[in-house]
């Protein structure tokens, strides 16, 4: 992954046995949650755990008492930030690992830290879009927030006094879509739209960019067919989602 001044997040989890992807409302269009870095030193993932924090309104917090405020927002911001730097090193773990002597004796020795680097690395991935560099982690998330909370929480923040008010916040709703809408999406050619609540609604023109790299379609379909199968399968799904997920 090549660093880059901008970043961010496609939330997705699993409701009702099915693979849902959060997007964000804005003047420009629905799109994922992200935007430019604070400075030249914060790095992607940083900047992508920020970015999605202070557009979702810390809302993704465990803690209840904090949900919609600065406090929620540094709360998400910090969990996030960790969950992608686990994936960030793991995949430079497996890429060492890859180019070392496969027949050394240790190879067995840390087999619950690469338990844990497959699950991060098989449920997080990063687009880059060959347009601009953008850095979209496409990441699991274990809330299925509603949009009548979230646009609460964003009239309520509007209304507060400055000092105290959750600044960027870009997004005015938000909405799940089915992964296989998305899907459908990618491989029509031209379409830039996607029916949210009964209604074409228009896609940001470089998120669509974006999530057209084959990188971002192959990992869709990958989400997409894990809840095809058994029961257990899609089980299997959720506990993943939840291990990663646990410290939120």
């Amino acid at each position: 992954m090549q660093e880059s001044f901008a970043a961010g997040i496609l939330p997705y989890t699993v409701y009702r046995s099915r693979v849902y992807i959060l997007l964000g409302k804005e003047g420009r269009g629905f799109s994922d949650f992200g935007g430019y870095t604070d400075d030249l030193k914060e790095k992607s993932y940083t900047c992508a755990a920020r970015e999605f924090s202070e557009e979702t309104l810390g809302l993704f917090s465990s803690d209840k008492s904090i949900r919609g405020r600065k406090d929620g927002v540094k709360h998400s911001t910090n969990i996030m930030n960790n969950i992608l730097l686990d994936f960030v090193n793991s995949n430079s773990n497996s890429n060492s690992n890859s180019n070392s002597n496969s027949n050394s004796d240790n190879n067995n020795s840390d087999n619950n830290t690469t338990n844990t680097s497959n699950k991060v690395n098989k449920l997080i991935r990063v687009v880059t879009s060959p347009r601009n560099g953008y850095n979209m982690f496409i990441v699991p998330v274990n809330r299925f927030l509603l949009s009548d909370e979230f646009r609460q929480a964003y009239s309520e923040n509007e209304n507060k006094e400055y000092h105290n008010r959750i600044l960027c916040t870009e997004k005015v709703d938000i909405w799940w879509v089915d992964v296989k809408q998305l899907i459908t999406v990618i491989e029509t050619f031209g379409c830039t739209e996607i029916e949210i609540h009964g209604k074409n609604r228009r896609l940001f023109t470089n998120f669509v960019k974006t999530i057209r790299d084959p990188n971002c379609l192959e990992f869709l379909k990958y989400l997409a067919s894990r809840t095809t199968g058994t029961i257990d399968e899609l089980k299997e799904l959720e506990f993943e989602i939840n291990e990663i997920c646990k410290l939120f």
